[in-house]
């Protein structure tokens, strides 16, 4: 059965690389992942936007639309489920995981299978965004209700830290940083139980922002477009 999440991604797919998010725009990301070699393994390849930098590779997403795409760019596909992987253990050099956990059910499985495909030698590269802890983390939590809807999970970085190690990796680098991102709350708002209508969702957000919860976090907020610094987290692993 189709799941919300490939419902989403399939109706966005003629779009996504011309909306792609700025992490999927930034070299120091791009170089990062371009540094895999031998046989690759992408889960979550999506349209297949980086595959110029790994063209050894295979691409897992659960949208086969996004995976037409992908095979236009020379990727080899498979339809499946991150917590499935349809792979004989120890197959691939590298696994690459690209902002994948927060939409999948179990996430540490997805580790767990990540980490059955690698050769023993083998590297997981892996990026996601991260929210801090306290107060800020709530807001986060709350605002993605009705921003995110389909996001199942807000991770903290040693949330994830604690996840990858629990799945059998050992950390070898890891490197946390910041980039600015912007929305547009009257372009993401989604209605949800929590705010059923705009007007209480952009009422509660500059609430919010008027207490100073997330000084830490926000650039900008002018007429409804929230600027904020967004935190990320890459590293490499090994199965330990």
């Amino acid at each position: 059965m189709r799941s919300e999440v490939q419902g989403y991604f399939d109706s966005i797919s003629l779009q996504y690389d011309f909306q792609a998010p700025e992490w999927k725009k930034l070299p120091h990301l791009i170089d990062f992942f371009r540094k895999a070699n031998g046989l690759v393994l992408d889960i979550g390849c999506g349209s297949g936007i980086l595959r110029e930098g790994y063209p050894n590779s295979i691409g897992v997403d659960i949208s086969p639309r996004m995976l037409m795409i992908a095979q236009e760019r020379g990727y080899v596909t498979v339809q499946a489920r991150a917590e499935a992987l349809p792979f004989l253990a120890k197959t691939f050099n590298e696994v690459l995981i690209r902002q994948v956990l927060h939409y999948c059910h179990y996430p540490r499985q997805v580790l767990e299978e990540a980490r059955k495909v690698l050769i023993r030698s083998g590297c997981l590269r892996f990026s996601s965004n991260f929210c801090p802890h306290g107060p800020r983390l709530t807001f986060w939590r709350v605002f993605k209700l009705a921003t995110q809807p389909l996001r199942l999970h807000l991770f903290t970085k040693t949330d994830l830290l604690n996840l990858i190690i629990s799945a059998g990796f050992k950390i070898i680098m890891q490197e946390s940083f910041r980039i600015p991102r912007s929305v547009n709350l009257s372009l993401v708002y989604q209605p949800c139980s929590v705010f059923p209508s705009y007007e209480r969702f952009i009422g509660w957000v500059e609430e919010q922002l008027d207490s100073g919860i997330i000084n830490q976090d926000k650039l900008n907020y002018e007429d409804a477009i929230l600027t904020y610094w967004q935190n990320w987290l890459i590293l490499e692993a090994k199965p330990s």
